[in-house]
């Protein structure tokens, strides 16, 4: 199933809108695998202008803040 939701896309990035406990989930396709990856990445709380995100992913599955990416990860 893939949902895409033209209207929210700008420059190849999709734009979505999440409240609190809300989520997104992300299935990747395995080549050779029964099973797809699926990532499940949900709004936390929000505090100020700061929210907490939450993944729930594989354990094979790296998540890096970008800013520690740019810090030779």
């Amino acid at each position: 199933l893939l949902i895409f939701l033209g209207r929210n896309m700008k420059n190849g990035r999709l734009s979505l809108t999440r409240r609190i406990n809300e989520s997104i989930t992300l299935t990747v396709p395995q080549e050779g695998h029964k099973e797809d990856l699926t990532i499940v990445v949900s709004l936390a709380k929000i505090n100020g202008t700061q929210a907490t995100i939450a993944f729930e992913a594989p354990k094979e599955v790296n998540i890096v803040r970008n800013e520690l990416l740019e810090k030779n990860y």
